[in-house]
């Protein structure tokens, strides 16, 4: 597992490489809304159609940690050091 002094250094010396770059090789900056009128239209009304069918509310969320019988859900040992190697992946290609 990564210690999270690692992965601060790791982040920081990402955020410092993108500002040395300079703006010209950033994407997406311009400082225009990221959705449009009918983006928020369409999401209203999937909203107002949602809790008119009552519709089980979505989570994600984690199992309980605090289950006893944790095995196959995302608190299982298993399943927590797959996500940490994706997280150390991902790291490592900052670095």
């Amino acid at each position: 597992m990564m210690s999270a002094k690692a992965m601060s250094e790791k982040i920081r010396m990402r955020r410092k490489a993108l500002k040395d770059e300079g703006v010209e090789n950033m994407v997406n900056t311009a400082a225009l809304p990221q959705m449009n009128p009918q983006d928020v239209h369409n999401m209203k009304q999937k909203a107002v159609m949602e809790e008119a069918m009552d519709v089980p509310e979505k989570s994600m969320a984690p199992e309980d940690p605090a289950d006893e019988d944790i095995k196959g859900t995302s608190q299982d040992k298993e399943h927590l050091k797959m996500r940490m190697a994706r997280v150390k992946a991902v790291f490592d290609k900052l670095g």
